[in-house]
């Protein structure tokens, strides 16, 4: 009986185990925190793909009270909008447990849009960077943060 019990245990345990080695609890689904901690971004599921938008401003008011706005947007029609609340980070893809790429970031520091792409770090920490190209990218460090 004691052999029925060992491998019915080893069974047992290795099923519970198999989502455990399915994923290693990296997701950059949440609230992320800017290098600078001027910012916080919320990255969230969309049609199979990642979205993000700012859902945080160190500075979100102007002098006079009122939000700060996309005035930078090279379309005139958009530069009304608050950052608060934008939506900045779309279509992003996932290539691997770590890694999306292939979406799209929108600067409103610049008002361009360039080439976005993920790669997570740690649970705690990814790095966010926006191409001109497939060669030439720049990005900075988030951390893992609340609302």
């Amino acid at each position: 009986m004691n052999n029925i019990i060992k491998p019915s245990i080893f069974l047992l345990s290795t099923i519970l185990a198999i989502p455990a080695l399915a994923t290693d609890g990296l997701s950059p689904i949440g609230i992320w925190l800017s290098d600078d901690k001027e910012s916080k971004l919320e990255i969230f599921n969309c049609d199979e793909k990642l979205c993000g938008k700012i859902v945080w401003l160190k500075n979100d008011k102007k002098e006079d009270g009122s939000p700060v706005l996309d005035a930078n947007n090279e379309n005139e029609a958009l530069r009304d909008r608050p950052i608060v609340g934008l939506d900045i980070l779309t279509g992003l893809e996932k290539q691997s447990a770590k890694k999306w790429d292939d979406g799209e970031i929108y600067d409103p520091k610049s008002g361009k849009t360039y080439r976005a792409k993920i790669a997570l770090k740690s649970a705690d920490k990814m790095k966010l960077s926006g191409c001109i190209n497939s060669f030439l990218c720049q990005g900075d460090n988030w951390y893992k943060s609340e609302l």
